[in-house]
């Protein structure tokens, strides 16, 4: 629709132009008939036919762009159908997929939900029962208390002869005490008597190894001038070495330099000798490459799963059942045999129990983490939605930018020439038209196929 307007009034400008013309030249050629003679007319009337030729031919120019402006109008609105068409059929696809998948979801959450409730269930009869056992322990825990306070005598007894035996073993071991310290008296005597013959000793020996020390220094730093003497000979031989094989590594790295210079050059001649045709498909390749390694990594993200805590009311009840199997085994170490067969089946009652408690805790656990993943799979999967959302909406954004600015470039571009400098077929010399300047007309439609036009193209 710009295009056309713009093709209005240049036709304008072109018809003002020729009509301003044809009056000057009336006015001016109707003087010169008065002052001038028959051959004046006839050069008049000669020059009046060519200007009514050049404006019928840019009367038939006009109607040529009127018509090629309609033919690009159409194109132009049936692509813009075409991109509606496409949009709503991807944003219909996308809606479907989404409800099918927090249908699924949903049924998933209910199953993983059902599943926890019958674990809590079964946890709550589990736990009735071994209320019950435990209040049987009990009332046998007091059957036991009961039969202790009859062994409370005999243990009066053992107390009194354990006291008995005790002071004899007192007294035989203030005498082990006397013998002891005697014993530690003559062990100081020999300890010192060993210190001064250690340290006479160790004098003579320091005496003999101070000479010996003196010696092996003298000689030691004869040894080392000579050996020093002869690493300062090695070490300048093998510096004129290292310089010659240095100067050697140097020329080779120079050739290597220079040949390097020589093929960079001729491949920035190469780069510089390619068309900007081939250099702007690259870009266009790339861009799309890019978009589309974006919208596979967006596509296959994933969400974390996170553990969720145990509560602590588990870890109680089980600390609150070792604690009683505990006490039950202290105060059975000193019950009589009658009482031990009870105290065993019930430690082991205790057990299997802590051991239902434990299994049972650990299906909570997982049916807990089930439920957290499928929530956490929910919302990945609403992300995934959302992210591809975007990049319809961004790719439909591109296409109007693209839409907008081949818009601008036709309408910008120099008469004659597209945007990027080539030549417009039937924009030639031939076409042109010597009335106050020159005006290129521009091409027919057919030289710009719908296939090459950006603002057409399907979103990836």
């Amino acid at each position: 629709m710009i295009q056309s307007t713009n093709y209005e009034k240049k036709i304008d400008d072109l018809k003002a132009a020729h009509e301003k013309a044809i009056k000057n030249l009336e006015l001016g050629n109707e003087e010169r008939l008065s002052a001038a003679n028959a051959s004046s007319a006839s050069t008049f009337n000669s020059k009046l036919n060519e200007l009514r030729a050049a404006l019928d031919a840019s009367e038939q120019a006009v109607r040529d762009l009127r018509e090629d402006a309609a033919k690009e109008s159409e194109k132009f609105h049936e692509g813009m159908e075409r991109l509606k068409t496409e949009h709503d059929s991807a944003m219909n696809e996308l809606k479907s997929s989404n409800e099918d998948n927090t249908v699924t979801l949903k049924a998933q959450l209910e199953s993983s939900e059902q599943k926890v409730t019958e674990i809590n269930r079964k946890f709550l009869e589990l736990q009735g029962s071994h209320k019950s056992e435990v209040e049987t322990l009990q009332s046998q825990l007091k059957d036991f208390e009961n039969s202790k306070t009859l062994d409370t005598e005999l243990i009066d007894k053992l107390r009194s002869q354990h006291d008995s035996e005790m002071s004899v073993v007192l007294a035989k071991l203030a005498e082990a005490e006397k013998r002891e310290n005697e014993h530690r008296q003559e062990i100081q005597i020999l300890e010192t008597n060993h210190q001064r013959s250690l340290q006479d000793r160790d004098d003579e020996f320091q005496k003999l190894l101070s000479g010996k020390i003196e010696e092996l220094r003298a000689a030691n730093h004869a040894a080392i001038k000579t050996e020093k003497e002869a690493a300062d000979k090695e070490l300048a031989e093998k510096i004129d070495q290292l310089e010659s094989s240095h100067r050697l590594t140097l020329e080779r790295i120079e050739e290597d330099h220079q040949q390097q210079i020589k093929s960079l050059t001729e491949g920035t001649q190469q780069n510089a000798d390619t068309p900007p045709s081939t250099k702007s498909a690259r870009r266009r390749r790339k861009r799309s490459n890019k978009a589309k390694k974006v919208a596979l990594d967006t596509r296959n993200g994933e969400g974390h799963v996170e553990e969720v805590s145990r509560p602590r009311s588990d870890s109680v009840q089980t600390e609150s059942a070792v604690s009683t199997t505990s006490d039950l085994s202290m105060s059975g170490s000193t019950s009589s045999s009658s009482t031990q067969s009870s105290e065993e089946s019930l430690r082991d009652l205790n057990a299997r129990c802590i051991q239902q408690v434990l299994a049972l805790r650990e299906e909570i656990k997982a049916a807990n983490l089930a439920r957290d993943a499928l929530k956490t799979e929910m919302l990945a999967q609403q992300e995934r939605s959302r992210m591809r959302l975007i990049e319809v909406q961004a790719e439909l954004k591109v296409t109007a930018a693209e839409l907008t600015e081949m818009k601008t470039r036709r309408v910008k571009s120099p008469v004659g020439k597209w945007a990027d400098g080539e030549t417009l077929p039937g924009g030639g010399e031939e076409n042109s038209l010597s009335i106050e300047g020159t005006v290129r007309l521009p091409p027919s439609c057919s030289s710009f196929p719908l296939a090459e036009r950006p603002y057409l193209r399907t979103p990836s």
